[in-house]
């Protein structure tokens, strides 16, 4: 019978430090952003960056008021990110941050 894994540990990052290990990180889709109302506005997106690279829990943070297509927008751009998996102390870790989109729509 094999042991039950021990859960990854989490830390929090600053996103330049997460930056570091990007692998893939396409900007938001200019065509979706063609169908949003014109203006200028500020998205801020938290996630996390799992064991695997990949990231997951992505969520828009803040109570600002925004467009909910801006930000499924950014949403759906951090959701294809991938990362070189982080480690700490030679383990896999789990590492969160957040990330602020300043967008302008003509």
């Amino acid at each position: 019978m094999s042991s039950p894994r021990a859960p990854v540990k989490s830390i929090r990052s600053p996103i330049e430090e997460v930056r570091k290990n990007v692998v893939y990180a396409p900007d938001c889709d200019r065509a979706a952003l063609r169908g949003a109302p014109p203006g200028r506005g500020k998205t801020t997106v938290s996630f996390c960056v799992g064991a695997n690279g990949k990231t997951r829990d992505v969520k828009t943070i803040g109570d600002d008021k925004r467009d909910a297509a801006i930000d499924e927008i950014c949403r759906d751009t951090v959701k294809k990110w991938r990362f070189k998996p982080f480690a700490e102390d030679g383990e896999r870790v789990e590492v969160c941050t957040k990330i602020s989109f300043v967008l302008s729509v003509e």
